[in-house]
């Protein structure tokens, strides 16, 4: 925590993240957050199942903000044995403040950034079931074409910061 903000962040080959303790399923997430520009590093805040299975319970990926230039922030669903994908990615410049936030109900997920919303699915064949809970991370590349590998214009700090963070429980 520095200046009453989370602070994630990657130094040469060591980078980090956190998850919270508490989980739930449905319900609504809202987060303020910005990531330093910097090729190797890319930064994730989402929504990992309990189970630690991926493959049987999904993820949803509120922010992945993979390249160097910040961009772009992507919304992933991941679901299925095969790891099929929906969602969206919207352009901006994300080493600045941005709002984002997720509705995600038994028959529909919807997301924001900014008040806007840029994407929602009502497809209950990709809509998770099972409890998760929130994590941050500050992931190191090279991930396939996702995440570059880090070279000499890598800064030797690149930085994850969340500024709030707030969880609603479905009613």
């Amino acid at each position: 925590m520095e200046d009453g903000k989370l602070r994630i962040t990657a130094r040469g080959n060591v980078s980090g993240g956190m998850n919270h303790e508490r989980s739930q399923t449905y319900g609504r997430w809202e987060f303020r957050a910005r990531t330093d520009k910097g090729r190797g590093r890319g930064s994730a805040i989402l929504l990992w199942p309990d189970s630690l299975d991926k493959e049987a319970d999904g993820e949803l990926d509120m922010m992945e903000v993979p390249r160097e230039d910040r961009a772009q922030a992507h919304f992933v669903i991941h679901y299925s044995a095969q790891n099929k994908l929906a969602g969206n990615k919207v352009g901006g410049d994300f080493s600045q403040w941005h709002t984002f936030a997720m509705d995600w109900l038994p028959d529909r997920i919807t997301w924001y950034v900014d008040g806007v919303k840029q994407f929602e699915t009502t497809d209950r064949n990709v809509i998770p079931t099972s409890r998760m809970h929130l994590a941050m991370q500050l992931d190191m590349g090279p991930h396939e074409e996702w995440i570059l590998a880090a070279d000499e214009t890598t800064p030797a700090e690149v930085s994850l910061e969340v500024d709030w963070v707030r969880v609603y429980a479905r009613r």
